[in-house]
């Protein structure tokens, strides 16, 4: 997400020998520099005017120093472009950056978006694609990709957060009557697919190597389930799965989030740069906790280490799952004692009937207590997005889940 510069201002720069000019325009016209890009025609960006264009490192960073443009675009093929986005990076942070590649040379593409490079686009310079990507670029902050993001994760092995996952995606989905996007991040051995029953025939590992990832690669990977969720799933093999960059993540997730109203997210049980990439733009991390002392205490554990690295305690919310009255020696009132905050929801245990779902690759029964704590979970969350089914008033919406 790139903060867009506002009103144009008047601006004198002295860039070497060049003195380079800012003019008032309307506020619809949104203007870019160009950095040695003869053959880019301002005639491809409707919406955008270019401010001016640099020929030299020197001019560029004398001009974003300056201020006074939303987006760079620069040619990739530059030998020196990666050093000039680490420059641009350091000298205006949040400035958006759209590369220019040959489609031939895929191999740069990676390593600028992990620089710093905000978008990618490919030669011959297309309208569409060239547009998408100074949009996704110059967007203020917090309205790109407007969708909620949820992660969930295991505080224990066989906790059922992916279980849980695909669960609460297809409920979203059911509030929200709109398709949600699901996500398995966990890439070595996630199981979201399987748990619908489903083979892809694209995976995440698809669209890592695209080069480009927009909305319309995203439209095209996501497999949609008759429930209404779009499935990304995992790469098949496990040389794939390492093959996929951190740095990658959160342009996939943009593209996701622009798309759909909620994503959901499988994570891996680990804390790696991957998980700290996708965590970055998720909008709730939910952990997945039984009523066992290590599943809470890992839980803290998890909330502690990411409140120290500055994710605000507002993001996290946890869920007790497997829930079987006068079983537990914890209850779940100590559990929000522990954790310092209330629990977002209390799904109760029926392993039959979920592991008959996930063998048969279906939906719980719409009478199963499981499916209904999950759809509770699912109305708090996305309740008031536009579109989502408003709770229904009556006696059946004033049952809850004892605990």
């Amino acid at each position: 997400m790139r903060r867009c510069a506002g009103r144009p201002l008047r601006h004198r720069v002295a860039a070497g020998r060049a003195i380079v000019s800012f003019a008032r325009e309307p506020a619809v016209s949104r203007p870019i520099l160009v950095h040695n890009l003869p053959e880019f025609d301002p005639a491809l960006v409707p919406g955008f005017r270019v401010a001016l264009r640099t020929r030299t490192a020197q001019e560029l960073l004398a001009a974003v120093t300056a201020g006074g443009v939303a987006a760079v675009v620069l040619d990739l093929s530059d030998p020196h472009a990666l050093a000039t986005i680490a420059q641009i990076v350091e000298t205006r942070p949040g400035l958006g950056i759209v590369g220019v590649a040959d489609r031939s040379d895929s191999a740069i593409v990676l390593t600028a978006l992990r620089a710093g490079c905000s978008d990618v686009t490919l030669r011959p310079l297309c309208r569409e694609d060239l547009g998408a990507a100074l949009e996704r670029a110059s967007a203020p902050a917090g309205t790109t990709g407007s969708g909620r993001t949820m992660a969930l994760f295991g505080t224990v092995g066989g906790a059922g957060a992916t279980t849980l996952a695909c669960h609460l995606a297809v409920e979203c989905a059911a509030v929200t009557r709109q398709p949600v996007a699901l996500v398995d991040l966990d890439l070595e051995f996630g199981g979201v697919a399987g748990a619908f029953d489903s083979t892809p025939g694209f995976t995440l590992g698809d669209v890592a190597r695209a080069g480009v990832i927009d909305a319309a690669l995203i439209e095209r990977a996501a497999l949609a389930l008759p429930s209404g969720v779009r499935l990304l799933a995992r790469p098949p093999e496990i040389h794939d799965a390492h093959a996929i960059d951190a740095a990658v993540v959160p342009h996939i997730l943009h593209a996701v989030r622009g798309l759909y109203p909620v994503t959901v997210l499988d994570l891996p049980r680990q804390l790696t740069p991957l998980v700290g990439a996708a965590l970055e733009l998720v909008d709730k991390l939910i952990a997945v906790v039984q009523l066992t002392v290590p599943s809470v205490r890992n839980a803290r554990r998890l909330f502690e280490a990411l409140q120290r690295e500055g994710v605000s305690g507002e993001r996290l919310e946890f869920v007790v799952n497997r829930y079987r009255r006068s079983l537990h020696l914890l209850s779940v009132e100590t559990v929000e004692q522990e954790l310092e905050r209330p629990a977002l929801g209390v799904v109760p245990s029926d392993f039959r009937a979920v592991h008959q779902a996930l063998d048969m690759g279906r939906p719980l029964a719409h009478r199963n207590p499981v499916r209904a704590a999950i759809h509770e979970i699912a109305r708090k969350i996305v309740g008031d997005t536009p579109g989502a089914v408003p709770p229904r008033e009556g006696w059946r919406s004033r049952l809850s889940l004892r605990r």
